[in-house]
């Protein structure tokens, strides 16, 4: 774990990043870990409920 700054949605958060994919997560609850953990990190599929959903600029 690393921890930071904000990472841009800081209202949003917690924020979780996953790299190398680049796929953010926000709102993320510590119930939330163990499926990110799971399907993100070991299966390779993003939890897409979690998705962050970065505004229109």
């Amino acid at each position: 774990m690393t921890s930071s700054g904000c990472l841009g949605p800081c209202f949003d958060g917690p924020s979780v990043v996953v790299y190398p994919d680049g796929v953010w997560y926000g709102g993320v609850a510590e119930s939330d870990v163990d499926e990110i953990v799971v399907s993100h990190l070991t299966g390779g599929e993003p939890v897409e409920r979690l998705v962050y959903d970065w505004p229109d600029d």
